[in-house]
């Protein structure tokens, strides 16, 4: 009888096995890679959203990734998008603290036990802040200042659902007294895409007596209200203290003169409040894209702005869901290295292939340390077999039995030990000394 390793121990079936799972690996690998493009829900054409998608849009063009810019209508409609989206996804929030708060309280009003009830955005993902959108209060020039209860102020303009505007406005009216009731007038399109004409005429007329505008200075409607000399921007009042009570809302203030030194716009210091803006993805958005949207955040937002100072942005302390994995490591160790010096798809391909290499070494070291001991778990059984056959011989030899079928015997384990094949050395001893016991075990039948 030949005693020989098991088929599937031979080191030929061992590396065949090993290549095959490699080369699955890799083809996996490969599948999950980047895509070359993700969709960019932004905001109406004319807004921050959209004016910063086609930055980030030119930019990543650089890399060979395609950015699919959507437009919608604001921050609710994004939020919608992102949990609907099956295609990687990115889009631009506005007070993710607000939408999860109104949100909750939609819960609430319908009976729903919220403390039951998983966060709706908690499949979702924050890349960081990337700056303070400021909210805007246009009144007649007759009104400097601005107080959120105020009872004479029954009317306000916003745009329409599924705009940041509303949202703000519905949850600090909700929030401003049982005695107060306010209004809500629909404006045009969405926040910065409502028209001009219609705000300000809607104020000068008093069928609304603010107007909230979310935005950029610089942006488009922002900018032509600040000019319009029909109505002025409102300083609010307690803004500090409306920050401390609503969590999602920073006080801030702009300047006289600080956005056009030459025509001294604003002709005061205007106090209002600002929401913070992020940046989400969904859970499973491709790390190498997240890497390459955190450089074009850094790229964009690094520097210093009306309202903050250089290297406050992008922030991943001003944030309200879970940072990505790529995010958190972004902003403990900055950029992968790789990605400083290589161009992207060059950096992903080798970022994936050492990834490749540390798996195919793990199940390497695996293996390598299993086999041996399988190895010697098989010639220890042999063994084993091959002493209680000798230990029958030996016991049957005390009985008194005849030496001719005992060396027989012998002869047939010594034919079968001699050729079990030793492939580690430190299992030799074991074997030699099995062997030694049978030579001294037929020196004494012969005897």
């Amino acid at each position: 009888m030949r005693n020989r390793i098991p088929g599937w121990l031979r080191p030929r079936r061992v590396a065949t096995v090993v290549v095959l799972g490699f080369l699955i690996y890799i083809v996996v690998q490969t599948r999950l890679s980047a895509p070359p493009e993700f969709d960019l829900l932004a905001g109406p054409e004319n807004s921050t959203f959209y004016r910063d998608a086609v930055r980030f849009r030119d930019i990543l063009a650089r890399d060979g990734v395609r950015v699919n810019i959507v437009e919608t209508r604001g921050s609710v409609d994004n939020v919608s998008g992102l949990l609907e989206a099956e295609v990687p996804t990115a889009a631009f929030v506005d007070a993710v603290g607000a939408i999860q708060l109104e949100q909750a309280d939609s819960m609430e009003a319908s009976g729903e036990d919220v403390e039951a009830q998983e966060d709706p955005l908690e499949d979702l993902r924050s890349l960081g802040a990337i700056y303070l959108q400021p909210i805007w209060f246009f009144v007649r020039p007759q009104r400097q200042s601005l107080d959120l209860e105020d009872l004479d102020v029954t009317r306000f303009g916003v745009g329409p659902d599924g705009s940041t505007s509303r949202l703000i406005a519905e949850l600090i009216i909700r929030n401003a007294g049982e005695d107060t009731e306010r209004e809500l007038v629909e404006l045009g399109g969405a926040d910065e895409d409502v028209d001009l004409a219609e705000v300000v005429d809607a104020l000068v007329e008093n069928r609304v007596q603010g107007a909230l505008v979310v935005g950029q200075p610089e942006t488009g409607l922002v900018d032509r209200l600040m000019r319009s000399p029909g109505i002025r921007a409102a300083r609010v009042r307690r803004a500090e203290a409306y920050a401390l009570h609503f969590n999602y809302l920073e006080p801030i203030r702009l300047p006289e003169g600080g956005h056009d030194l030459v025509d001294n716009i604003p002709q005061e210091d205007i106090g209002t409040l600002a929401a913070s803006t992020e940046l989400l993805v969904t859970d499973l958005f491709p790390p190498p894209l997240a890497d390459l949207l955190l450089q074009a955040m850094t790229e964009i937002y690094g520097g210093a702005s009306l309202f903050t100072d250089r290297n406050t942005f992008p922030n991943p302390d001003m944030v309200s869901v879970q940072l990505s994995g790529s995010a958190a490591r972004f902003y403990e160790s900055g950029p992968p290295l790789l990605r400083t010096v290589l161009p992207f798809r060059l950096a992903t391909w080798i970022d994936r292939f050492i990834g490749v290499v540390v798996a195919f070494g793990s199940i390497a070291f695996a293996l390598f340390s299993i086999v041996p001991k399988l190895i010697e778990m098989h010639l220890g059984r042999q063994l084993q077999v091959a002493y209680r056959r000798m230990e029958d011989v030996e016991k049957q030899f005390a009985a008194g039995r005849a030496p001719g079928p005992l060396l027989a015997e012998l002869d047939a384990i010594d034919e079968s030990t001699s050729e079990t094949r030793i492939i580690l050395r430190g299992t030799i001893s074991s074997w030699l000394e099995m062997r030694q016991f049978l030579y001294d075990l037929r020196e004494r039948i012969e005897a």
